[in-house]
C-alpha cells in the first residue's frame, strides 16, 4: 500500500505502478524476450570475465585482511593475515612503495608493474574512516594491461 500525501488515502502498490507506467516497461521487456525465443533465435549473453586479483590491506604493514577468489588463487589462501611484503613475494618492490605512498598520502594511485605473467596495472586505493577521514588501510587491484593501453 502507498499513502497519497495530499489526501492520505491508501492505494495498492499496483495502482501506483499503473499510474507510472512501470508495468508497461516490464510487460514490454518480457514480450520482447518472448518474441525472440519464439523466433528460434537465442539470446546472446555476455561471456563472464575472469575476476582480477583484489584485496583489502590493513595498517602500515598492509596486513592482508581479505582477498577475492582470484587473489587467493594467485597468492594462496595462506596469505590472509600476513603483511603484504611477506606474502606477495612475486610482486616487484614498486608495488609496496605504491602501497606506502597511498597509505601515507591518502590518495589513490596506479602504476604498471612487471610480473611473471607479463605487464599488469596495479591500482591502490586508500581506505578511510568515514568519521575521522583517517586512512586505515589500502585496497589493491591487479589488472592485465590491455593491448591498446600498452602501445
Amino acid at each position: 500500500m502507498v499513502a497519497n500525501q495530499a489526501s492520505q488515502e491508501r492505494r495498492p502498490i499496483g495502482a501506483v505502478m499503473a499510474r507510472t507506467g512501470y508495468h508497461r516497461v516490464l510487460r514490454g521487456r518480457e514480450r520482447w524476450r518472448g518474441e525472440i525465443l519464439a523466433s528460434g533465435m537465442e539470446l546472446e549473453s555476455q561471456p563472464a570475465r575472469p575476476a582480477n586479483p583484489a584485496a583489502f590491506h590493513f595498517g602500515p604493514a598492509h596486513v592482508i585482511v581479505h582477498g577475492n577468489s582470484a587473489f587467493l588463487e594467485a597468492f594462496g589462501a595462506g596469505c590472509v593475515g600476513q603483511p603484504a611484503r611477506e606474502a606477495l613475494v612475486s610482486l616487484p618492490s614498486e608495488a609496496f612503495l605504491l602501497m606506502d605512498a597511498v597509505y601515507r598520502g591518502g590518495k589513490s594511485l596506479a602504476t604498471r608493474i612487471r610480473t611473471s605473467d607479463g605487464p599488469k596495472r596495479l591500482v591502490i586505493a586508500a581506505r578511510r574512516d568515514p568519521e575521522t577521514g583517517e586512512t586505515y588501510g589500502v585496497a589493491s587491484h591487479i589488472r592485465p594491461v590491455t593491448p591498446e593501453a600498452a602501445g
